[in-house]
């Protein structure tokens, strides 16, 4: 299918400092105890303790791991393959589950993982699987998050989101564009009804309990979100499960806002301060970043030049501690949000506490959990992607290559003949001209802006857009002065010219899904996330005519007949010409393909040469056959084909 373009846009926004746990209006976030550090430039990675900043397993992965959730951290092997290790003590861990092709980190006791060629599943704190998501109910599972409140999203094959419970089984079925990890039992939504996008609120059964009107809107913080009905203007909504009211109006003073926990962060003049609820300014604009180090502590942080100057501050603003470091703007002060923070000053690394003292002796050349980090504070899900990938159908449908026929086409019927064997096909979301096109939500624009720019925490908006007065006039306006095409014709009434006759004809169109000039058709079948078969069908003539009929006409000075459409049929005349079938495949599975295709040729055709990569044969009807990585082409006999071309 293919996705509509609305007036829809999501943009990014990066704003203060990242957190690694907060225990405000959201809830206590998971906790990331050691973060993955090299001792030496380009040396074995270690595993730095954030709270002690003591060093673990000194130089034992030659791969660098990821940071530690929960007591478990990944590491994978040169060949690519991901491994769970669970921490002993701070001298021994042990492998607990893998290898699997890809993983998120651990949440809420739960890891979801993929195996090589298969579909996600979910392992627990000791390695052991806790469900598989095998299809259930006609659902394929295609892309899985995290798990946030006892709850994981997840979307469909279709491309459609809904949601799971802890023991994998569907709460909430595929039905949302788009859908937000949860927050305090809620999240955002944006799906469509009757043709039209929709945003809302769903609870934890998704439920829609509110709709949203608002340009944008950002993501929930404990019952609060920020919205912007223009440009240059953010203010903050109040939300319940029933009602939603404005907590501080959108104004021009705040070019942006971030909630973090119970902080109300506020960008004026691109700097950023803080205020609360009531938008009274606790500490002034003038930060490049600014962020909560503890209850009674924030961090500061300005550029000055190609160095970076931060401030230790109390609730009121007033500065206990400055210093500058040269580590650069993008890479100089690090909020952990556990009372620390890591500065790099020259070409190392520190791990420094809310007073700004050294903790611990163990400087550092690099460190790494930047990402990890942002997603888990920000309660955005680490998406696992299914990797299973439909061998059976593969081979099904490379071994069905013949004489003539392909796929359970044949060349020669006529295109009502083949549209019936198009419509057997499984098709994907993404085939086109399908009916579940009309009203397919939104499309989202994301500008990533990297977090180095404000040490910030990941969260973007969701909205209907910005529209002007004059914008609407001239849409409206757009829409008024437009001529029909053809097509917008067949659907309307044709009216007699004269007004005293009172005849009227409909246009009956028996094919609505083709155009009058349309000479092909397309499906798309799904193999799982690592890819699809194609099939183009091309015909001789177009797959539409115009049905015309003699229609009298009176305007009240003379009568006369005129020939007019009165419906649309499909061209029965047209006969399959051409077969191409384009198989889409991940890079290492390529080679057992051409072996798969290479082998449907080997008997019953006859090698005509190769061309620039592509080999061709005959079959024993003369047709002509073309392959080329993993298309395959099948045209009408020579003879026929040279002829017309």
């Amino acid at each position: 299918m293919k996705l509509r373009l609305v007036k829809v846009n999501v943009f990014v926004l990066f704003a203060l400092s990242i957190i690694l746990f907060s225990c405000g209006k959201t809830g206590k976030k998971a906790t990331v105890t050691h973060i993955p550090v090299q001792l030496k430039a380009n040396g074995n990675w270690s595993l730095l303790n954030v709270e002690t900043g003591a060093i673990v397993y000194e130089g034992e992965f030659k791969k660098m791991p990821s940071v530690v959730v929960e007591g478990v951290f990944t590491t994978r092997k040169e060949n690519g393959e991901l491994f769970y290790n669970k921490m002993e003590d701070e001298k021994k861990f042990k492998q607990i589950a893998g290898p699997f092709k890809s993983g998120s980190l651990m949440s809420e006791g739960i890891a979801i993982v993929c195996k090589e060629e298969s579909h996600p599943s979910a392992i627990n704190a000791s390695g052991n699987e806790v469900f598989s998501l095998e299809p259930q109910n006609g659902v394929v599972f295609s892309s899985v998050g995290r798990c946030i409140e006892g709850l994981i999203k997840f979307q469909a094959d279709n491309g459609f989101w809904g949601v799971l419970d802890k023991e994998g089984k569907i709460v909430c079925k595929p039905q949302f564009d788009f859908i937000d990890d949860f927050d305090n039992g809620f999240a955002r939504v944006s799906l469509h009804t009757d043709s039209k996008n929709k945003l809302g609120i769903i609870d934890r059964t998704g439920k829609l309990v509110l709709d949203i009107d608002r340009a944008y809107v950002g993501k929930m913080v404990g019952g609060r979100m920020v919205y912007s009905d223009t440009k240059d203007e953010f203010g903050i909504l109040a939300v319940s499960p029933t009602e939603m009211n404005k907590l501080i109006g959108a104004s021009s003073k705040y070019e942006g806002i971030s909630l973090i926990g119970n902080d109300i962060f506020y960008k004026s003049d691109k700097e950023w301060g803080l205020m609360n609820e009531k938008g009274e300014v606790q500490i002034r604009a003038k930060y490049q970043s600014l962020s909560r180090l503890n209850d009674d502590v924030l961090l500061g942080i300005k550029a000055d030049g190609d160095d970076v100057v931060y401030e230790l501050m109390n609730n009121k603003g007033e500065v206990t501690k400055k210093d500058d470091v040269d580590g650069g703007v993008d890479y100089g002060v690090f909020n952990l949000r556990n009372g620390n923070f890591i500065v790099k000053d020259g070409k190392d690394f520190q791990l420094m506490n809310a007073k700004g003292e050294m903790v611990g002796n163990n400087a550092v050349k690099d460190w790494y959990g930047v990402r990890d980090i942002v997603l888990i504070q920000s309660n955005f899900s680490e998406i696992v992607e299914s990797d299973y990938f439909d061998w059976g159908k593969l081979k099904e449908y490379i071994g069905s290559v013949k004489t003539g026929s392909m796929g359970g086409f044949n060349l020669g019927v006529n295109c009502i003949q083949a549209n019936t064997a198009l419509q057997k096909i499984t098709v994907s979301a993404k085939g086109e001209n399908t009916e579940e096109d009309k009203g397919r939500g939104m499309v989202f624009e994301v500008e990533m802006i990297g977090w180095k720019e404000h040490n910030g925490v990941f969260g973007f908006y969701i909205g209907n857009g910005y529209e002007t007065e004059n914008q609407n006039k001239a849409d409206n306006a757009a829409k008024t002065e437009a001529a029909p095409s053809e097509d917008d014709v067949a659907s309307e009434r044709i009216e007699d010219s004269s007004e005293s006759s009172g005849s009227s004809q409909t246009v009956v169109d028996n094919a609505p899904d083709w155009s009058t000039s349309q000479t092909g058709l397309y499906r798309s079948i799904n193999l799982g996330k690592s890819g699809s078969i194609e099939f183009t069908l091309g015909f001789d003539e177009y797959l539409k005519k115009a049905k015309t009929s003699e229609v009298a006409v009176d305007n009240g000075y003379t009568s006369y007949t005129e020939e007019r459409i009165v419906g649309y049929e499909p061209n029965a005349e047209a006969k399959l010409i051409s077969i191409v079938m384009e198989i889409n495949i991940q890079a290492d599975k390529k080679e057992k393909l051409k072996k798969l295709i290479d082998g449907a040729f080997a008997k019953g055709f006859q090698f005509q040469g190769e061309l620039y990569g592509t080999k061709r044969y005959t079959d024993a009807t003369g047709n002509k056959w073309e392959i080329n990585d993993g298309l395959i082409r099948l045209n009408a006999a020579v003879a026929e084909y040279d002829a017309n071309h």
